[in-house]
């Protein structure tokens, strides 16, 4: 047997072991055998601690799931990029963009590109935050200087149209259709391929022109 297949038969084992505690409702043990498998081999690092991480939540509280992911980040260091970011992203649907910022600065880099792509969602929301408290020109402006920092991360790039789309979008819930269409516009000027607002502009046109020839279902959410 090569060693390769022996890792692969030994992480087998460890994961039928976790769905028998899963199976007996012992989540924290079964989280703990996912949390086994994943060190075994690199690429399954990432599937399986999501999974251990959603079967330990079932149970606890979001604090602890935060204290559960430091302690699994320090006890198994390979594990530590993407416990990470999961707590990251834990603290970002929280509100706590200031907590999640101190833990992906430092490892949002072209060598981790998790990190990267999850750093990049995070300005997102913090942009989002800043158009909603200070404007969509402060926002833009702070969104400016972000990606002269980050030049090549995508999601970072995208950031003007991530404003704008939320900016028209707010507008049309309000049926304030011209100031959405106006704002639809400059995203699909900043993001020729983003779909949402190509087709709600076009659904907004067409109801300016009450043109009944082309069926519409209504804006996309």
């Amino acid at each position: 047997m090569t060693l390769a297949r022996y890792y692969i038969n030994q992480q087998k084992t460890e994961q039928a072991l976790a769905n028998l505690y899963d199976s007996t409702n012992k989540n924290d043990k079964a989280a703990e055998q996912l949390l086994a498998a994943a060190v075994i081999t690199s690429d399954a690092i990432g599937p399986l601690l999501q999974q251990a991480g959603q079967l330990y939540a079932s149970n606890h509280s979001v604090e602890e799931v935060q204290q559960w992911l430091g302690s699994a980040a320090e006890t198994r260091p390979p594990l530590a990029p993407n416990a990470n970011v999961l707590s990251a992203l834990i603290d970002i649907q929280e509100g706590d963009v200031q907590q999640a910022r101190t833990i992906l600065e430092p490892i949002a880099n072209e060598d981790n590109p998790i990190g990267n792509r999850t750093y990049g969602h995070l300005l997102a929301t913090d942009a989002v935050i800043s158009a909603q408290a200070f404007g969509i020109a402060a926002a833009i402006a702070r969104a400016a200087k972000t990606i002269a920092t980050q030049p090549g991360n995508v999601d970072v790039v995208l950031l003007p149209a991530c404003i704008l789309m939320t900016k028209a979008d707010l507008l049309m819930s309000q049926q304030e259709d011209e100031k959405a269409k106006t704002h639809y516009h400059q995203a699909v000027n900043v993001q020729s391929n983003n779909v949402v607002a190509v087709n709600n502009l076009r659904w907004l046109l067409k109801e300016q022109d009450n043109n009944p020839a082309t069926p519409s279902t209504g804006p996309e959410k």
